[in-house]
């Protein structure tokens, strides 16, 4: 396989994947999954007190939560809570099956990981409930 080899070895990368697999097995696959489970309930719990939100997931047994805000194009969501400083994916994912299923062509969609808090979730959540014009985003 060596004559595969196109020049030196990342070996940055390799010791750096080395240290990554480390940390998560000292904390371990299903502490993890524990945790992002337990976030989605929580934020699902605060979201479903809104009526301005549609969540595609209740129900997931994992770390993303697709949703909507009514009548409030995905990107537009997606911009204000960029301003924000909330980080979340809008648009079709890939996922054209799902977009068929859902009927919908634009979604956003927020993830959580082992770093994430409940202080994080509510902070997105008081974006949802209380963001202000979509508009502030752009002229704001």
């Amino acid at each position: 396989p060596m004559k595969f080899e196109a020049g030196t070895l990342d070996l940055a990368g390799i010791v750096g994947f080395k240290a990554a697999i480390d940390f998560i097995s000292s904390i371990g696959i299903e502490a993890i999954h524990e945790h992002d489970v337990e976030l989605h309930k929580y934020v699902v719990s605060k979201l479903d007190k809104l009526n301005n939100v549609v969540i595609y997931n209740k129900d997931s047994n994992g770390a993303t939560l697709v949703f909507n805000i009514k009548d409030v194009f995905a990107q537009d969501e997606a911009t204000l809570l960029n301003f924000k400083g909330i980080a979340v994916r809008s648009g079709e994912h890939c996922a054209k099956l799902l977009d068929n299923y859902l009927g919908r062509k634009d979604t956003c969609r927020m993830s959580t990981y082992l770093y994430t808090s409940k202080e994080e979730i509510d902070a997105f959540v008081d974006a949802l409930e209380n963001g202000g014009d979509i508009l502030d985003a752009y002229f704001n």
